[in-house]
């Protein structure tokens, strides 16, 4: 009996990280972006405030469910204007924003390349922010190659820079990154680590989706180590979360796993 839960529990569980993990998004967060989208049909001039808002609006849908389509739908817009007004900054998350919008269906090398464009410009610009974030997918991108101690590596550089500016949420999301690498590497013990670390972060900063992702990651790492209770301790720690967010979708997988 426990074999057969083994497996269907292990199955269920890394389905449930991966549609969490893509639902990251806060209420505040979309209140941000329907400001921008209004900011942007009170300002059509093509100038340097519409690029930056541009720019605002399309780093916002990185945490949206089918953000990077949306983000996608500007990047035209971003690039010529970019060249029209000779703007580093903008030509910078034209390649970091390209790069993304082609990650499912681009060659990783491709990916990887546009990613270190960006980089280059924005170290030379100094923006600190956006330096992070393209850590943080140069780290993803290596992850999705199978290039797990590399991605461990941009995660650690992404790190030091969200410390620098206090991004104490963008720290919790890259100890998800490197906890997931040692998970997949069958580092359990690391995983574990690094998976209590982020949401250590995230009940200091309140942030309910960071904590029921860390969650159900932490409950994933159990099932692989056959320790059930815990694993079920934490799935009933994550279904309290969800229905303090009223995340009807996540209640309702979380109770197909525990069914």
């Amino acid at each position: 009996m426990k074999k057969r839960c083994t497996h269907r529990s292990r199955f269920l569980l890394l389905l449930l990280c991966i549609l969490f993990i893509s639902r990251s998004i806060l209420p505040a967060q979309t209140q941000t972006i329907d400001s921008l989208k209004n900011s942007l049909q009170n300002h059509p001039k093509a100038d340097i405030t519409r690029l930056n808002t541009l720019i605002t609006l399309c780093t916002a849908y990185l945490d949206e469910m089918n953000g990077k389509k949306k983000m996608a739908e500007h990047l035209p817009e971003i690039n010529t204007l970019s060249k029209k007004l000779n703007d580093k900054r903008g030509i910078a998350y034209g390649y970091l924003f390209g790069g993304l919008s082609n990650f499912r269906t681009g060659e990783s090398t491709t990916i990887i390349e546009q990613y270190f464009l960006a980089l280059k410009q924005l170290e030379e610009l100094g923006d600190k922010k956006g330096l992070a974030l393209c850590y943080l997918y140069l780290a993803k991108a290596n992850y999705h190659s199978g290039k797990y101690k590399q991605a461990m590596q941009y995660d650690q550089k992404s790190i030091k820079i969200k410390t620098e500016i206090n991004d104490r949420i963008g720290i919790s999301n890259s100890y998800n990154g490197i906890a997931s690498c040692y998970y997949i590497m069958g580092n359990y013990q690391q995983a574990l680590l690094y998976y209590f670390k982020a949401l250590k972060i995230a009940e200091e900063t309140n942030a309910k989706f960071g904590i029921s992702r860390s969650q159900l990651n932490i409950a994933s790492v159990f099932i692989s180590q056959n320790k059930f209770d815990a694993s079920l301790n934490y799935m009933e720690k994550a279904l309290k979360t969800k229905k303090e967010i009223e995340d009807y979708e996540g209640e309702g997988l979380i109770y197909i796993y525990m069914a």
